[in-house]
């Protein structure tokens, strides 16, 4: 990340900031027109002061489609990070506010919310300073000043134009890597320079197109724009498209229209389903600064965007029934109630801000014959299609008219598939091809039916499927499984008797209240994986487990009617994280291994929170884990740490907040303690506390 005049910016942004008082809670709001790069100052800022404080997060809450489920996750995402703990749920907003608000009421937190548009984000999300520790500081970045008075943020800083000096130095940051142009380069560059407008983002995608170009290329690019009619930012971003070649076109389209903030995975399982080789295509991208990778999800910038969509509409003249992609519900509506579709659609996205009823032909798909992805969401049909077309790479519709689809459709080309598993059924042995399924949300699925033919399938996701009882016994025997998801499946008993899934690397069912059954394990599974499955009613885990040679992460938080560890869980070779928080029979299983220490050499993080653990059962936990660096054994009910925390030479974080019979700590930790929670620890001694602040403090 490059950002001109960045010493002086982030001086005036901590001067408001007011970082030296630790009594109050700052907001502070920076605004300025789109690419002027609010992102890039805050991301500076936020570097240069992160580490004064107890938690962090830097959150992109922009392109929330659906606020109910995109801003669930953003406060999931947002309390995972602070608490550096990615496995955080919750089952709706309202939860979410009461946790965060619960969980970050003592701390002193450093948050940016980014590309802030609605103001329903910055009240989910940070609604009331009263909500975080004192010292805490929230940065909201948005181009609607109008916003902030809503959101009643005082402190403001409006990121203007840079200035002749300063878009040079930028554009001759991307364009030569240094921060002069070479000599023969120098009326070129102002020339360029003065097409940008002082726009950071125009001269980053300009420079980044420029580099290594000859001078004939340079001359060229400029002498088309200065042409133009209008010429404009959106003429200066086309410069750097219209170098691109045919399949990196499609892929940047594709990302445009469907696919910004999507997960990279995902998309990729699409593009590569086209022909498009995603991988270099996507790199290319990224290198010309018009897409960004962040957290394994695809971006670009709102005018990138724009750009993207207007190179659309340009192409078919402005006839929208001709135009390569439909994305706007309107058009959308307009091309099937009109029947005016043709061959030239290669994908449609039907997502209306409220639910909408749809009167069009059965075979209103028939004309679109070269249709690669189909995205329908919030809608009813009148009638169920007769014809899909047979090019489709991706069919994502969840509330499907019909139980079957049509009798002559060939899904043999779908990749990815987001509905019903019922329209799998009748065609089973078509779908041997397909690498991801999504039925998120079905609540019409009681029985997750036999995929056995769906060999290929690599993700499967059922999260939120409230009625859904069982699962077919082969999903537990899919070779290229690398991630399954259940989440939030109230009603789901019943799992699978047995598992052998050897490209496994994520399994997770949290929140499914009535799952008592951990599945028996067949065979090795050496692939790193990571298993949650908290708030769950199973009672026991199978000796089996021993055959997870590869995982590496367990969580059980909330596992009330847990009853029995085999010890051959704590002999896993590659198990770093171990969190089973509000487990109350915890203690009785730990007891039972307190002459077989533990192999777990690489275990490094152990949570066992508001589990009942004694002073004997701390004892038990050093004698098994004697390698940790991260303890939470809080709300529990020993008394003295004296002889128990100094055996672990390692530890650099412990909480033993809330843990009101505590009476006793060491006079010296471990020399690699860093950090230490003891709030509400009531019955500590003065010697004990004052020790405390004294070696962590």
């Amino acid at each position: 990340m490059f950002i001109v005049g960045r010493e002086y910016r982030v001086k005036e942004l901590k001067l408001l900031l007011d970082l030296e008082s630790r009594d109050i809670t700052c907001l502070l709001g920076i605004h300025g027109t789109g690419g002027i790069g609010k992102t890039t100052l805050a991301k500076a800022l936020y570097d240069s002061i992160y580490k004064q404080f107890d938690g962090t997060s830097f959150l992109n809450v922009g392109e929330t489609s659906n606020p109910k489920t995109d801003l669930k996750h953003l406060q999931e995402k947002l309390l995972s990070e602070i608490l550096e703990d990615d496995k955080i749920h919750w089952r709706n907003i309202e939860e979410g506010t009461a946790k965060i608000e619960r969980r970050l009421g003592f701390k002193r937190v450093l948050i940016v919310l980014d590309n802030v548009d609605d103001i329903k984000q910055l009240n989910n999300l940070a609604g009331k300073c009263a909500w975080f520790g004192p010292g805490s500081r929230i940065i909201i970045t948005t181009r609607d000043k109008h916003l902030l008075d809503l959101g009643e943020v005082e402190k403001r800083y409006e990121v203007k134009m840079l200035d002749e000096k300063e878009s040079l130095e930028l554009f001759c940051h991307y364009a030569f890597r240094k921060s002069c142009p070479e000599s023969n380069y120098k009326d070129l560059s102002n020339r360029a320079m003065s097409c940008c407008k002082g726009l950071p983002l125009a001269l980053e995608v300009l420079g980044s197109h420029l580099f290594k170009k000859n001078v004939d290329v340079w001359k060229d690019a400029l002498d088309r724009y200065e042409k133009s009619p209008h010429g404009n930012v959106q003429k200066v971003l086309r410069i750097s498209y219209d170098s691109l070649f045919r399949h990196e076109k499609s892929i940047f389209l594709d990302v445009a229209c469907f696919f910004k903030g999507q997960r990279l995975d995902y998309v990729k399982t699409v593009l590569d389903a086209s022909d498009f080789s995603s991988g270099d295509g996507i790199t290319t991208l990224v290198n010309k600064s018009l897409l960004t990778v962040d957290y394994d999800c695809l971006w670009m910038h709102d005018l990138i965007q724009d750009m993207g969509r207007e190179i659309v509409k340009e192409k078919a003249n402005n006839k929208i029934g001709e135009r390569s992609r439909l994305w706007h519900h309107e058009d959308v509506l307009q091309v099937l109630e009109d029947d005016n579709g043709s061959s030239e659609i290669e994908g449609i996205m039907l997502d209306p801000p409220h639910r909408k009823e749809i009167n069009c032909i059965d075979t209103v798909f028939e004309k679109m014959k070269n249709l690669r992805i189909l995205i329908v969401r919030n809608t009813s049909f009148s009638h169920e299609p007769r014809y899909l077309p047979k090019n489709l790479r991706l069919l994502d519709w969840k509330n499907y008219p019909s139980k079957s689809l049509p009798s002559e459709f060939n899904p043999t080309k779908i990749r990815a598939f987001n509905g019903s598993p019922q329209l799998l059924l009748e065609k089973p042995f078509q779908f041997d091809h397909l690498t991801y399924m999504n039925i998120s949300g079905c609540d019409k699925v009681s029985e997750f039916p036999d995929v056995s033919r769906a060999m290929n399938l690599r993700k499967l996701i059922l999260d939120g499927c409230e009625n859904l009882v069982s699962i077919h016994k082969s999903v537990g025997h899919l070779a290229n499984l690398v991630s399954l998801s259940a989440s939030n499946c109230t009603q789901l008993h019943s799992f699978v008797p047995t598992i052998y899934l050897p490209s496994l690397e994520s399994l997770s069912f949290v929140l499914c209240a009535t799952l008592a059954h951990f599945p028996d394990i067949e065979g090795k599974m050496d692939k790193p994986l990571e298993i949650v499955m908290s708030y769950t009613a199973i009672q026991k885990l199978p000796d089996s487990i021993k055959e997870l040679n590869g995982l590496t992460y367990l969580e059980m938080t909330g596992c009330e009617e847990l009853r029995y560890l085999p010890s051959s869980l704590f002999k896993l070779p590659n198990l770093v994280t171990l969190k089973l928080a509000e487990c109350a029979f915890l203690p009785r299983s730990l007891r039972m291994f307190i002459g077989s220490p533990s192999t777990c050499a690489k275990l490094e993080t152990l949570h066992f929170d508001n589990t009942g653990l004694t002073d004997y059962d701390l004892k038990t936990i050093v004698a098994i884990f004697p390698n940790l660096k991260d303890l939470n054994v809080s709300r529990n009910r020993f008394s003295d740490l004296t002889l128990s925390i100094g055996k672990f030479t390692n530890l650099t974080s412990l909480d033993v907040s809330y843990c009101t019979d505590l009476k006793g700590m060491p006079s010296i930790l471990p020399s690699s303690v860093q950090k230490v929670d003891a709030r509400e620890c009531r019955s500590l001694n003065q010697f004990s506390s004052n020790a405390l602040w004294i070696q962590v403090y």
